[in-house]
């Protein structure tokens, strides 16, 4: 309970005063704390309740800058069963190819823990992408 209580007290910590504190070099055009971000929508608004009544809620579009702003940006968004991904990279550290391969060692590994869910992630074989076999997984990726 106390830690409970602790973490609650230091929630809103401004991330200046955190970078600060890290002591890290800052670049321009990186973010200095981490460089790969995920990220989950998984609220879905047409069965979200109502506040009062005769208030609807919409999905706003989100602006779809084509600017990475960390090294590898996965953003995953939850509508009804299934999982849409949209992944963004810088191209200036990744080929096309390799963002590709990570994609879909991404999706071996989902399907294999779906199948197991025991399964530890230390023990999924990642083959290269022309050895994989067809996966019928839901997932849609957007690069």
């Amino acid at each position: 309970r106390d830690n409970v209580l602790s973490d609650f007290e230091n929630q809103d910590y401004p991330f200046e005063d955190i970078v600060e504190k890290a002591n890290v070099e800052r670049l321009p055009g990186h973010s200095p704390l981490y460089d790969v971000m995920f990220g989950l929508q998984n609220v879905d608004v047409s069965t979200a309740p109502s506040i009062q009544t005769g208030l609807t809620l919409s999905p706003y579009p989100a602006l779809d800058l084509e600017i990475a702003k960390f090294d590898l940006l996965l953003l995953a968004n939850e509508t009804g069963k299934q999982l849409h991904f949209n992944l963004k990279y810088k191209t200036s550290l990744f080929k096309k190819e390799t963002v590709q391969q990570f994609i879909d060692f991404y999706k071996t590994i989902t399907a294999a823990v779906i199948e197991t869910p025991t399964t530890q992630i230390k023990s999924i074989q990642l083959q290269e992408p022309q050895d994989q076999p067809e996966d019928d997984l839901d997932i849609d990726f957007n690069l």
